[in-house]
């Protein structure tokens, strides 16, 4: 997914915040995710971008919820 420039502004890193499932033994295994209004954005952390975010894909808080809830 390619994001324009003012999008990748919007998910700055510190929006993130990682999950407590993700792998805390320093291989990477980091999902974090940033919610604001009705999108989420979810990343992987050991994808950084030039800006100090990381690589993201954005859906809707509706989608974001149905998946969490998949997963359960």
């Amino acid at each position: 997914m390619t994001q324009m420039p003012e999008q990748q502004a919007r998910w700055g890193r510190k929006q993130f915040r990682k999950s407590t499932r993700s792998d805390n033994t320093g291989n990477g295994n980091c999902v974090a995710a940033a919610v604001d209004g009705t999108e989420v954005a979810v990343g992987d952390t050991k994808l950084p971008t030039s800006d100090g975010s990381m690589q993201h894909l954005v859906v809707t808080r509706e989608d974001w919820a149905g998946f969490v809830a998949a997963l359960k």
